[in-house]
């Protein structure tokens, strides 16, 4: 895999590769976990300075995990947690995303060769890859139908995620290479239910109230129902896509 030319730090090469990856929800990289330990890999809880800025922390070889939560604003505290006590050579913002291209099915998976903060209209550019293709945009909120498809109108963009950007900034500011890898959980005509009501401003995710809300909305239901199947087959096609991006990056059990 070939990398941004600007090197974070000069001097001495510091052995081998190291790879951070910031997700929002661990469900998002459950199966990669899985497939680790089946293979006998050792995958450890990360609890090393900095651990608390995720809600949970994987290491195994040379990628560390952090699972931050939801949005902006966690995204942003387990990415500058990664660079400070972790050090990486790359970023990667993996996890779920939504379709703004009708031709991205669930289980799809997006390497975007941009991606754009949709409040800012700021641009980044990722790893130079041949794999890299199509925009990410990243929104504050969970948005509607209709939102999507004004937003694939407005910045030609092909799905949408609520963290790549914010990681993007803070791995451009640092002078670390960055890439998204992002495996497609709901369409562009998929109708998302008010997800955000139920997420707090720490990123997580109030299943018991959405329980709540859901248990007198029958009609609510079936969407729920399909949300929770796609998610789970996107993190599956996730966790291989992950694999094959990893074994490019260099990284070596040594680590």
């Amino acid at each position: 895999m070939s990398s941004d030319p600007t090197p974070r730090k000069t001097g001495a090469p510091r052995g081998p590769r190291r790879v951070a990856i910031i997700v929002a929800m661990e469900m998002e990289v459950a199966p990669l976990l899985r497939k680790w330990k089946r293979a006998g890999k050792k995958v450890e809880h990360w609890d090393g300075p900095g651990h608390a800025a995720a809600k949970s922390s994987y290491r195994c070889d040379g990628v560390l995990i952090l699972c931050a939560g939801i949005g902006r604003k966690p995204a942003a505290m387990a990415a500058r947690a990664a660079l400070d006590y972790y050090e990486p050579d790359l970023m990667i913002s993996a996890g779920l995303a939504g379709a703004l291209n009708q031709q991205l099915a669930i289980g799809k998976v997006l390497r975007p060769a941009q991606v754009i903060d949709a409040a800012a209209g700021e641009r980044y550019e990722t790893v130079r890859d041949v794999a890299a293709r199509g925009v990410l945009v990243t929104a504050a909120s969970v948005i509607s139908r209709k939102a999507k498809e004004q937003m694939a109108q407005q910045f030609g963009a092909d799905a949408v995620d609520m963290e790549a950007a914010v990681v993007a900034e803070i791995a451009r500011a640092a002078g670390v290479p960055f890439l998204a890898v992002k495996a497609i959980s709901d369409t562009l005509d998929f109708e998302m239910p008010p997800m955000d009501q139920f997420i707090d401003s720490n990123g997580r995710l109030n299943l018991l109230k959405l329980i709540g809300w859901a248990s007198v909305r029958p009609n609510v239901w079936p969407v729920l129902g399909a949300l929770r199947r796609n998610g789970k087959v996107a993190a599956e096609v996730l966790a291989g896509e992950l694999e094959k991006t990893i074994a490019g990056c260099g990284v070596s059990s040594a680590s």
